[in-house]
């Protein structure tokens, strides 16, 4: 991860495999940035130029605030998850939609040009794959904004934050998912062989663990076993 202070003074953690724009113009005449990632932001207040971040389908402005936005360019959806302050968060393909965010709240955006595999096989009789939009009902962009849960022993502790801290935490997930913030963590490649294996639910968070660490502490929730070649981690039963 990296941490960066803006010309504003905003403060900016980015998370793995994520990159920050913005133009010359900034703290000037504007405040907007691109993001594609996750980062953490800590926003310097300025009731003249509110900040604003362009992410993956969404656009989120604040004035001063505190909030993390997951918004990987392969990922199913954008995450929005706001820690202190409001912000507001409009669907650039709606542009009349407009959410507002208090703390505690996360909202979750399906992007539209999701796809899915579909299977099919071409002249030589070998499977291919063939991308299929996921079409929202009545057209529309499927978004939910759910409350988090307070941690009994910190409620300071956000899930969705704690890579900024260097860990990897994870509640009532999907393997699929966490197997995803293990590959940004570890820079490896996660491969089920067993789809079975992609829907177990768990949770847990890890902090100096290495990833063999980590896979020996999750084959204590769910069995599975494991096969290391160079960057790539294959997991079957």
């Amino acid at each position: 991860k990296k941490h960066i202070v803006m010309p504003d003074g905003t403060g900016i953690w980015l998370n793995a495999d994520s990159r920050l724009s913005y133009n010359n113009e900034f703290a000037y005449k504007n405040r907007e940035v691109w993001l594609e990632g996750e980062a953490l932001f800590e926003v310097k207040k300025d009731a003249e130029i509110p900040f604003t971040v362009q992410a993956q389908g969404i656009t989120v402005s604040v004035l001063g605030t505190e909030f993390n936005i997951q918004a990987y360019k392969n990922e199913p959806d954008v995450q929005t998850t706001l820690i202190s302050g409001k912000v507001q968060v409009s669907l650039n393909k709606d542009p009349g939609k407009k959410i507002i965010l208090s703390p505690r709240e996360k909202l979750t955006v399906m992007r539209e040009e999701n796809t899915m595999e579909n299977s099919s096989a071409d002249s030589t009789g070998r499977e291919k794959s063939k991308r299929l939009p996921l079409i929202p009902e009545a057209n529309e962009l499927k978004y939910q904004v759910q409350t988090l849960p307070v941690n009994p022993a910190d409620s300071n502790f956000f899930t969705e934050t704690a890579w900024v801290d260097n860990k990897l935490a994870f509640v009532y997930e999907p393997f699929s998912e966490v197997t995803k913030k293990m590959e940004r963590r570890y820079g490896v490649h996660i491969l089920f062989k067993d789809d079975g294996l992609k829907k177990v639910v768990m949770s847990g968070v890890f902090d100096k663990e290495t990833v063999n660490q980590a896979l020996q502490v999750l084959q204590m929730i769910t069995h599975f076993n494991y096969q290391a070649k160079g960057d790539s981690i294959y997991l079957y039963k």
